[in-house]
């Protein structure tokens, strides 16, 4: 159906637009979030617990990074997505 379409080509330019913003990160900030998010065997909390320490940081730290980057994230989709509607 229409509605259909669209919603598929809304997902479409929602994904175009998170790895074009995914892109503007520096290298090691675009692998943080990624591996942040990376589903694996074994639990979140023990992977997360696992990048903290890799980066020598605690749990805490690591959420508040990743909150900051989140938020330029979604500022920048925001941005993308009303640039071309």
């Amino acid at each position: 159906s229409e509605r259909r379409d669209e919603e598929r080509r809304l997902r479409e330019r929602r994904l175009q637009c998170l790895e074009r913003c995914l892109a503007g990160q520096p290298p090691e900030s675009r692998r943080l979030f990624l591996d942040y998010h990376r589903e694996q065997a074994g639990t979140k909390i023990d992977q997360r617990a696992a990048l903290a320490d890799a980066l020598g940081i605690d749990v805490t730290a690591l959420r508040n990074r990743i909150t900051r980057l989140r938020k330029k994230l979604e500022a920048c989709l925001q941005n993308c997505l009303e640039q071309h509607r």
